[in-house]
């Protein structure tokens, strides 16, 4: 301590700059680099009467509120939500590493209200034996948000029979804008692919290539009015892709918004594979896949080929202890999905690569397939 007190100067410090003052508070969450390099997501205010919207529409207002991290706290979303039950002086549980048997365990002795989980480890939770899930204990449990990548409808049809109903939530939004839409728990089975409609001040619109307004259920670029949009990114003129009048965002998703505004995601725009001229987005595919009951999970891109410009390619994992005949696989497919949706090739993998926070990193699977070439279409 001596030698630490030698070094330190003797005058006081300088007081901050105004500089200083006007962004303090701020955050820099990165992205998650599914799509290329992380980015620093700069955000030096917030909006008061947005998050309140938020915590209405996802029913954490409670001061008896434990938040579970299934998450790493470095990601957007799973730091948002335990914030959001710190703030509100309330405990967390922190995990040093998920394990699904630990997860349910410590779920009833703490009787955990609310956490945040991508689909990978809801799923890995599921796929326990039924000896574990027999003994699970939910009934303390008010909002578990499913987010970080599209929720598989199977995969929800799975969590409400195996750890109950009337807690499951899904979210949609991003590092740079935030939760954008809700899904509340009764509109889980009755709203297949949806995630959900926009909450408080928020508001959504679908364009199309042109600048126009897409139409009811027309699939589009999703671009959001939001008062919890970031800055800017952290060292980097790359920016956003902005409206006309520049008071809407997006971060590069294709949607769909019906009729009764609910917001449903087809994929993002880099995702989309174009075969023969047909838009044919992944995301749906591997919805229609992940209802096989031996994959743990699955990934849809596209590859090249000479004659349609790009063909759909699936990798798959299977669950524990599972098999998967691709054979059978490639009939469950056929029965299920377009004549052009499906994919023309298959392969097994023991496992996927995917963050720690749960996203998929399609692109270093689709990378491998167009080394050596220009276009990537």
């Amino acid at each position: 301590m001596e030698t630490l007190l030698a070094v330190q100067l003797d005058e006081e410090p300088d007081e901050p700059s105004n500089k200083d003052l006007a962004t303090a508070g701020s955050s820099m969450i990165y992205t998650s680099g599914t799509t290329g390099k992380p980015k620093g997501a700069l955000r030096t205010t917030s909006d008061t009467e947005t998050v309140f919207a938020l915590l209405v529409a996802l029913n954490l207002q409670g001061a008896d509120e434990v938040h579970i991290t299934t998450g790493p706290l470095y990601h957007s979303g799973p730091l948002a939500f335990a914030t959001m039950t710190h703030s509100l002086g309330c405990p967390i549980v922190l995990l040093r590493k998920f394990n699904p048997s630990d997860w349910l365990r410590y779920v009833a002795d703490y009787r955990v209200t609310n956490t945040f989980s991508a689909p990978t480890q809801l799923k890995r939770v599921v796929s326990l034996p039924s000896t574990e899930l027999d003994k699970a204990d939910m009934s303390s449990m008010r909002c578990l948000i499913a987010n970080a990548a599209p929720v598989p409808y199977a995969l929800k049809e799975e969590i409400i029979e195996k750890l109950g109903s009337g807690f499951l939530y899904e979210v949609y939004g991003s590092t740079e804008l935030g939760v954008v839409t809700v899904l509340k728990p009764e509109d889980q089975l009755r709203k297949p692919g949806s995630c959900g409609q926009p909450y408080g001040p928020i508001g959504v619109k679908i364009l199309r290539d042109d600048g126009t307004q897409a139409d009811i259920d027309e699939p589009g670029e999703l671009f959001i009015s939001t008062r919890l949009a970031m800055d800017g990114y952290h060292e980097t003129d790359e920016k956003l892709e902005e409206s006309n009048d520049g008071n809407w965002k997006s971060v590069g998703d294709i949607a769909s918004v019906d009729s009764e505004g609910y917001v449903s995601i087809r994929d993002r725009k880099k995702d989309m594979i174009i075969s023969g001229g047909m838009n044919i987005y992944p995301v749906e595919i591997e919805s229609v896949l992940h209802e096989y009951p031996q994959i743990l999970d699955v990934a849809v891109f596209g590859i090249p080929d000479e004659e349609w410009g790009e063909s759909v390619y699936c990798i798959v994992s299977p669950r524990e202890g599972q098999v998967i005949d691709l054979n059978e696989l490639r009939d469950f497919a056929v029965s299920r999905l377009a004549k052009y949706k499906c994919p023309r090739n298959y392969e097994i993998r023991s496992e996927l690569p995917r963050t720690e926070a749960g996203k998929l990193l399609k692109r270093h699977l689709r990378d491998e397939f167009w080394v050596g070439r220009d276009q990537k279409v």
